[in-house]
């Protein structure tokens, strides 16, 4: 569940171009989203706790994949690096 919402929050942040408080609403949002699913097929359906956390985190796993394979180069701090090669000029 933190995997996913990890990954939902930096996405979020990239796109909005807002850190800390869009990063902390989406990963939150996506934490909560598993938690109920989890709630849901262990107390309505009476599903096997383990086998049904383990699924999760498999699930958790391969959606962070999938979504953040497409931010794998980004950088979280673009804007220190542009500062860092303006003002160094052996790395122009």
């Amino acid at each position: 569940m933190m995997l996913a919402g990890a990954v939902v929050g930096f996405a979020a942040s990239v796109a909005t171009g807002s850190g800390v408080a869009r990063h902390r609403r989406g990963r939150a949002r996506r934490a909560r989203l598993l938690a109920l699913i989890f709630g849901v097929l262990t107390l309505t359906f009476l599903a096997n706790q383990v086998a049904t956390g383990l699924a999760l985190t498999i699930f958790g796993i391969g959606f962070s994949a999938l979504i953040g394979a497409g931010y794998r180069r980004h950088r979280a701090d673009a804007a220190a690096e542009a500062r860092h090669r303006r003002a160094c000029p052996i790395c122009r």
